[in-house]
């Protein structure tokens, strides 16, 4: 928490960048739906009515989520080695986004060298499930069919986990004196652990937690006006940052697993 702590601001800076993304899509969305007025054709014309209305405000928001992930896509490398910079050592958050900027290149590279394991572990997602279906495709009892398959895409989500804490030590490598990007792997993958998994896991647990808490709030204050609306959209928001710390926590996490 010492490094958290020390990289506040751009902790900071990374939750405001993250949630004038979030606008991207929403607006669009939010102002199309706005503008359907209520159907008065009676029976299914009303659905139809509903459904001509309602297609254009979906498309917008699709084509806007498109772009943001694009625009995240594009901005992860320096987001993350600007925010491992100020964690890694006392930076400010100008010194920060500098040394981000100079690691992206590498950090791209890192998650080229990380596409290799990838492709194992999309394999073990894919194929044992795919095969449990195959194989009990013509069994009468569905119930075992969805158990067993379920059941076949645990390893492969087990891998992935292992995966994105390998990739987020990689990259936290780059920022603690590992220059080539190879290297950083190599390193890292020597540091990956049953220990640095765990702690992957729990502060991302914890992250979805709190933001399946923030969409239970939002449901139960919806519709409320005044004061209870304003509650409501500060707490979200406390909530959101809650989410941005416990992501910036791991990475301290990782840093500390990495540092020669």
């Amino acid at each position: 928490m010492k490094r958290l702590r020390r990289a506040a601001l751009v902790t900071f800076l990374v939750y405001v960048t993250l949630t004038l993304l979030g606008l991207v899509p929403t607006l669009p969305l939010a102002g199309s739906l706005g503008a359907i007025e209520a159907p008065e054709t009676p029976g299914g014309g009303a659905l139809l009515d509903v459904i001509d209305e309602t297609a254009p405000a979906l498309g917008a928001g699709t084509t806007a989520g498109l772009v943001l992930a694009f625009v995240l896509w594009l901005l992860s490398p320096l987001l993350q080695m600007a925010w491992l910079g100020a964690l890694a050592s006392h930076r400010t958050a100008g010194e920060a986004l500098s040394f981000g900027a100079s690691r992206y290149a590498r950090a791209v590279v890192v998650s080229l060298w990380m596409t290799i394991p990838l492709a194992a572990v999309v394999l073990a997602l894919v194929v044992p499930p795919a095969v449990g279906h195959l194989a009990l495709a013509s069994s009468p009892n569905e119930r075992v069919h969805d158990l067993v398959v379920l059941a076949l895409l645990v390893p492969g989500a087990f891998l992935l986990l292992v995966w994105c804490a390998w990739h987020d030590m990689a990259r936290a490598a780059l920022a603690s004196g590992h220059d080539r990007p190879r290297d950083a792997v190599r390193a890292s993958l020597g540091r990956l652990g049953a220990p640095a998994v765990l702690s992957y896991a729990g502060w991302t647990g914890l992250a979805a937690l709190l933001a399946v808490g923030g969409h239970a709030l939002g449901a139960w204050l919806d519709g409320s006006g005044g004061f209870e609306a304003l509650l409501a959209l500060v707490l979200l928001q406390v909530l959101a940052l809650s989410r941005v710390a416990c992501r910036g926590a791991w990475l301290g996490a990782a840093l500390d697993r990495v540092e020669p």
